[in-house]
């Protein structure tokens, strides 16, 4: 197994907020290049090694981004780890492994139970335990991890005053957290974990013009 360098994307994706990418159009006149088939290769007859494409099974906005995302169907996360949160999961779930090492304040498990980790993840939903299931950046079983600890990061347009940043949390009833850059433009405010942080910022995201929202994310770079 590959060791793998974790984070919580806070400060990191707040940064991009102030970035606007976009896809540059081909050149006028600027030729597509093709690959030769490699050797052993037959056209036009499906290579049999190659795995099918899944479609993604769930999506969020990177600021002008739509990003997908895999669900795992056999990782969770815990975040906050402890003996109470693994014996919860053991409950759930006795065949149920760590699959790495606790890093970045997240302990990863390979559940074995025919429900799938995302139906263990609702088994799992109480005060002092946060959990999330598990996606993936290139398809089910590959890719970067990313799960959800809860909270998710708000930018709103520098026109806005005060007054209407306060208005735009009352009317979504949200409660801020946090200012990672220590500016009203930039707030983290609360949401529960897992697919409702996910759910919830994909919905301030089309609250209203010049918003932009992510969930706070954790992240592991590797594989495994």
């Amino acid at each position: 197994m590959k060791h793998a360098t974790t984070a919580v994307v806070l400060v990191a994706l707040a940064a991009s907020c102030a970035r606007s990418p976009s896809a540059r159009p081909p050149r006028a006149g600027a030729a597509m290049s093709m690959l030769a088939p490699t050797q052993g290769a037959l056209i036009g007859k499906p290579d049999p090694s190659a795995r099918p494409v899944q479609p993604p099974t769930h999506q969020y906005r990177d600021g002008e981004l739509v990003r997908p995302l895999w669900l795992s169907p056999d990782l969770l996360a815990e975040f906050g780890p402890s003996a109470t949160g693994e014996g919860e999961v053991l409950r759930l779930d006795p065949l149920a492994e760590q699959s790495r090492s606790s890093t970045g304040g997240a302990r990863i498990w390979s559940t074995r139970s025919p429900l799938g980790a995302a139906e263990l993840v609702r088994g799992l939903t109480r005060a002092d335990l946060r959990c999330s299931p598990v996606w993936r950046t290139v398809n089910a079983q590959e890719g970067e991890l990313l799960a959800f600890p809860g909270g998710v990061l708000l930018a709103f347009p520098a026109s806005w005053s005060s007054a209407e940043r306060r208005a735009f949390l009352l009317e979504h009833s949200l409660r801020e957290l946090a200012r990672p850059l220590d500016t009203e433009q930039l707030l983290l405010v609360d949401s529960p974990p897992g697919l409702e942080a996910l759910e919830l910022a994909s919905r301030l995201a089309n609250a209203a013009r010049g918003v932009r929202s992510w969930p706070n994310t954790w992240r592991s770079y590797g594989s495994m």
